[in-house]
């Protein structure tokens, strides 16, 4: 691999420049997430919701030690991503069974939704699917729990709605920036090629497959 990389030096650039890029899309993510959940918790803490206020508190602490960590590990970012949207898939879980349903979970139920669609433009997108039925496959859950769920965090009509537009807020967000960041990456990268008429100009996933792939087999 080494000797690849001295043989053809414009792979070894691509490559890095992947690796930071996919760096800085899935750090927006995990700050996005990070914010959301710090405002989840003083929410939550101000209003004595004490399990919420626990759930959110490892929901914080997790993207704060994963942000810290994935400063010294971009080659591995990939997997950062897919268990945080495993992670958040599995809190937006818990946080819809402690409030006693999707209609009374401030819109917590759309937590992790985003991230199925992020998994698309990763270099193995087939892991979409796991991720799509895993999320399918809480909502089920919650559907069929309802009637047995007793709530020990009760939202007023008013936090409610606050708690779904934060919710909703943050996940606009996320989407907007990560494919705003898409977007540009895709416009860069065909700026930097020399025009060549007889292929596609189609802009690639700013998760690099060579770069993963090869960062896996090193």
């Amino acid at each position: 691999m080494e000797n690849s990389r001295l043989s053809n030096p414009e792979n070894g650039r691509n490559n890095s420049a992947a690796a930071q890029i996919s760096w800085k899309v899935w750090f927006e993510l995990a700050s996005s997430s990070f914010v959301l959940g710090l405002t989840l918790m003083i929410v939550c803490m101000i209003n004595h919701f004490h399990a919420l206020s626990i759930l959110s508190a490892v929901f914080v602490l997790y993207f704060l030690v994963a942000g810290i960590l994935s400063l010294r590990m971009k080659r591995e970012i990939h997997v950062f991503f897919y268990v945080s949207e495993v992670f958040k898939i599995l809190f937006s879980f818990c946080a819809v069974v402690v409030t006693g349903g999707i209609l009374k979970s401030g819109g917590l139920v759309m937590i992790g939704m985003a991230g199925i669609f992020f998994a698309l433009v990763f270099p193995k997108p087939e892991k979409a699917w796991f991720l799509l039925l895993l999320y399918l496959g809480t909502l089920t859950a919650e559907t069929l729990l309802q009637p047995y769920l007793t709530p020990l965090v009760e939202f007023s009509p008013s936090q409610n709605l606050i708690i779904f537009v934060l919710t909703l807020s943050a996940l606009v967000l996320s989407l907007f920036s990560f494919f705003r960041t898409f977007l540009k990456s895709g416009r860069n990268s065909d700026k930097r090629k020399p025009k060549n008429y007889g292929n596609s100009t189609r802009p690639k996933a700013i998760f690099s497959p060579t770069y993963l792939t090869n960062s896996e087999h090193r």
